[in-house]
């Protein structure tokens, strides 16, 4: 797994953890973070770890400006994947 696709897939996981909440919601900070997002979001939704993943994840044409954030649903394969990754 990318580091790209670990960071976010770790963000969604530790949001879970506070809300039990699967659907994750993550607005870039930039350029470069939109670029990496993306293509971690792509490598997690190709893998199974998400799903209902939002269209500009996989558009053409990708804007910062409106930012629009990056959406998904974690699955129980990311959830599994993250609980046995954690350190104790």
């Amino acid at each position: 797994m990318s580091p790209a696709a670990l960071e976010l897939l770790s963000k969604a996981y530790e949001y879970y953890l506070k809300s039990y909440d699967c659907h994750f919601s993550y607005l870039c900070k930039n350029g470069n973070d939109l670029y990496y997002s993306i293509n971690g979001a792509q490598q997690l939704d190709r893998d199974g770890y998400i799903d209902n993943v939002s269209d500009n994840v996989y558009s053409y044409q990708i804007s910062i400006s409106p930012p629009e954030p990056i959406t998904f649903d974690l699955t129980d394969k990311g959830i599994h994947y993250m609980r046995s990754q954690r350190k104790l």
